[in-house]
């Protein structure tokens, strides 16, 4: 995941909950709320696949963690 794939995706996060708790737009555009919580899951996915795609490689390479 390169580095800049990784600051939007916090940037995005931190932009949501900032919007959230700060302002009535989410009250105001439900749609637009569950827009955002869809790109938020999708975030969420991509990162738990990226870690566990790590997590394989630390494996295949003897790599103990625990």
């Amino acid at each position: 995941m390169g580095h800049a794939k990784r600051i939007f995706m916090l940037a995005y996060l931190v932009g949501f909950a900032l919007v959230d708790a700060t302002t009535t737009l989410f009250a105001q555009y439900p749609p637009l709320k569950w827009l955002g919580l869809v790109v938020v899951l999708a975030i969420l996915v991509d990162t738990a696949r990226c870690a566990r795609s790590q997590w394989r490689k630390l494996r295949e390479e003897g790599i103990s963690i625990s």
